[in-house]
């Protein structure tokens, strides 16, 4: 006991890898790198950002399931990464119990963007749109299970609606093709949109929030576009292996929180119209599992599958 004490005590006392589950150039990404310069900063130890992507986030996922609970090996993960793993039928770890909660980061909306010259210009002419052409407008997501599918299949629930996915391996292939003219439109993180929207390359038929964002006042929520109380956001956050000291974990929490009040992270969520996710890791957690009910049951009620 007196050994494992020690460990605690000097923790850390080398590099710690934080692997992220999806490729370069997303929001989980971006928000990943700028946490891991912000923990080597405050832990006194370099913390090096890996990105593991694939199966919409499952692989990265499962290096962290199976990586020793030594404090040394993070995830930064998000609803996609967590939920997509209910869309696979074997996955070879446990949600439940193969991951400790660290930190919460933050909760965010995402965009409804189409190509410029798609015939829709909001959310009722889309819905009218794919009445008139059933199955045949296409969205693409990047990947399926992730927040950008499970959002679009919840609208397309609520809006009795049917269109075409077309699922891709990360976020900038889709954008690619969506502006290429290749797939119709995508429901997109703000972080991602906001720059093709600003230049043209896209437009905003609304955004996933409850309220409009402040970020973008001018692009109407779903809910206001005929669809009272629907929202979907997607929320990111830390994960250790099961098994991680509570006092290390601990340690990494407090360094998140500190970085969450910091300016620069304040700034960051605001622009991509979020808001942030501060607490405990007990507080992660629980919030974790009251979505999980959310978006687990529609996977469920939907019969949705990997692609």
């Amino acid at each position: 006991m007196a050994g494992t004490g020690s460990a605690i005590s000097a923790y850390p006392d080398k590099p710690i890898k934080l692997i992220i589950a999806f490729a370069p150039g997303g929001t989980s990404d971006t928000l990943g790198r700028l946490v891991a310069t912000h923990l080597s900063k405050a832990l006194k130890q370099p913390v090096v950002a890996e990105n593991r992507p694939g199966a919409t986030g499952t692989i990265g996922t499962n290096a962290v399931a199976k990586a020793a609970p030594d404090g040394y090996t993070l995830l930064m993960a998000s609803s996609s990464s967590h939920y997509s793993a209910y869309l696979y039928p074997s996955i070879p770890y446990d949600l439940k119990n193969d991951f400790a909660p660290v930190a919460g980061m933050a909760v965010l909306p995402l965009y409804v963007v189409a190509r410029p010259d798609f015939p829709a210009n909001n959310i009722s002419e889309l819905v009218a749109l794919a009445k008139k052409k059933n199955n045949t407008v296409t969205y693409a997501s990047p990947g399926s299970g992730g927040a950008a599918h499970l959002a679009t299949e919840l609208f397309m629930k609520e809006a009795g609606i049917q269109m075409l996915h077309v699922p891709y391996k990360g976020v900038a292939a889709a954008l690619a093709d969506i502006m290429g003219g290749r797939v119709d439109l995508i429901f997109d993180s703000v972080s991602t949109s906001q720059q093709y929207i600003a230049t043209g390359k896209l437009k905003a038929l609304g955004i996933t929030s409850a309220q409009r964002a402040k970020v973008v006042p001018t692009v109407p929520t779903v809910a206001e576009s005929g669809f009272p109380g629907f929202e979907a956001t997607y929320w990111m956050g830390l994960w250790a292996p099961a098994g991680t000291s509570p006092a290390m974990i601990e340690r990494i929490n407090s360094a998140v929180q500190d970085f969450l009040k910091s300016d620069e992270m304040k700034q960051r969520i605001a622009e991509i119209g979020g808001e942030l996710l501060p607490g405990s890791p007990q507080d992660f957690g629980s919030y974790v599992d009251r979505d999980s009910k959310k978006w687990i049951g529609i996977i469920k009620d939907l019969g949705l599958k990997a692609d």
